[in-house]
């Protein structure tokens, strides 16, 4: 955890520099509909399941929601980190969540992982409640396997819901515009206007000897 810590502070700091000239994805205004949604599945985004509060009372609408844990999922990679979540039912909403938690690591060893601990439960679940809406949901890390996730599913001819919260970048340019203009389903993208995770290694804003990557559009 501390060396992924300290990787992510370098990479800060040395693509802080550029930020204020890098070109910043389309920003998209909001209803309170939208709104009221966003913040429900940020519920799901700080790690609320199952009657499991996310702390202080303030995952009011999950944990008084009718929630079955149905898979959890800790799969050990070749750097010995975790990839950390859940696949819960929630009845009250007809919903199937795949919830990441925020897990340290490397992310391109960490997709693997994510694939192989998932895709079972999940699609166990379609299969039995089939008007259940599918959706994938997850914070910073989380949120990038979260994407990276409902990308594939959504080959697959899956429907799936994203909703992406301060995830840093995926990918370069194509592959964020791939996932943006999916029509398997909904995509949003949230990132706090301060939070330089979401900005960082974008749009020419990391260092020279980084490749250029590039957020999924738009962001709210």
């Amino acid at each position: 955890m501390a060396l992924y810590l300290a990787i992510y502070t370098l990479i800060a700091c040395l693509g802080a520099g550029a930020l204020v000239n890098a070109q910043q994805p389309t920003q998209k205004g909001i209803s309170q509909e939208l709104f009221d949604r966003f913040s429900f599945f940020a519920e799901y985004a700080a790690g609320c399941h199952d009657g499991v509060d996310c702390g202080a009372g303030n995952c009011l609408n999950v944990t008084s929601a009718n929630t079955t844990t149905i898979a959890e999922f800790n799969s050990t990679s070749l750097y010995n980190q975790g990839v950390s979540g859940f696949v819960l039912l929630d009845h009250t909403h007809e919903l199937i969540v795949l919830q990441f938690v925020d897990p340290p690591g490397i992310l391109e060893d960490l997709v693997q992982h994510q694939k192989n601990v998932t895709l079972a439960p999940v699609t166990k679940a379609m299969a039995q409640y089939r008007n259940y809406k599918i959706v994938f949901v997850g914070h910073s890390l989380g949120a990038a396997l979260a994407t990276v996730a409902a990308a594939e599913f959504r080959t697959y001819g899956h429907n799936v819901t994203l909703y992406s919260y301060a995830s840093p970048s995926v990918g370069n340019y194509e592959l964020s515009e791939l996932i943006s203009t999916q029509a398997q389903g909904e995509t949003y993208r949230l990132a706090h206007c301060n939070d330089i995770i979401p900005r960082i290694l974008c749009n020419g804003a990391g260092p020279p000897f980084f490749p250029d990557y590039s957020q999924l559009s738009p962001e709210y």
